[in-house]
């Protein structure tokens, strides 16, 4: 047997090595886990929670706790998620949709050309597919861009027109990625669902 000291409340505090004056009582020392206590009803030893000392959280608060027993309903140990599930939410989908933008604007070269230059690229796009129809179709854009470079028409309608498709491939992939991941991050309940979502693209094979 050891001696175990306790405190006005019965509660184990530590081994007695030597008489130092405080109350102790005889007896095994208590095996304790974590948040545990041990309190002596004279007989032996009561195995009580103990949360004293710890930082807890009722509601959107933080407190240190210092009461003896279970956490009553509504207090816990962890952090509450974040009420504002939709404001984070919508955060997520504006840098979803910023990240989409940018990759695209990298890898189909938006970036690269002045923005009169790429408004024109839709009407370059149309004139190459109708060229690709038919070949006298009339391309006055393309034919005017042509003879400003000093290039045979024909051969840059031929490279708009690899260009609009290759535009179109990626424009399709990215959209589907993006698609995907604002369906993942509507579903989310909770800010570690949003967390875990990873906002990345890829190019599609061919590209």
């Amino acid at each position: 047997m050891t001696r175990c000291v306790i405190d006005q409340d019965g509660l184990f505090v530590e081994e007695q090595y030597f008489d130092d004056g405080r109350a102790s009582i005889e007896a095994e020392m208590p095996d304790l886990a974590q948040y545990q206590a041990a309190q002596w009803d004279g007989q032996g030893w009561q195995i009580i929670p103990d949360y004293r000392g710890c930082v807890v959280f009722v509601g959107e608060q933080e407190q240190v706790w210092d009461k003896l027993g279970d956490l009553p309903d509504g207090v816990s140990l962890t952090p509450p998620e974040t009420a504002n599930i939709d404001g984070l939410k919508s955060g997520k989908l504006v840098a979803l949709n910023a990240a989409a933008q940018a990759f695209i604007n990298k890898h189909a070269g938006i970036d690269s050309v002045p923005e009169f230059e790429f408004a024109s690229w839709s009407i370059q796009a149309s004139e190459a597919k109708a060229w690709q129809l038919d070949k006298n179709a009339p391309t006055p854009v393309l034919d005017g861009i042509a003879a400003a470079r000093g290039i045979p028409a024909d051969t840059l309608k031929a490279a708009a027109l690899r260009k609009t498709l290759a535009y179109e491939q990626l424009a399709a992939h990215v959209a589907g990625q993006r698609q995907a991941l604002q369906s993942k991050i509507e579903a989310a309940k909770k800010q570690s669902d949003l967390d875990k979502i990873e906002i990345a693209f890829s190019l599609p094979e061919a590209v």
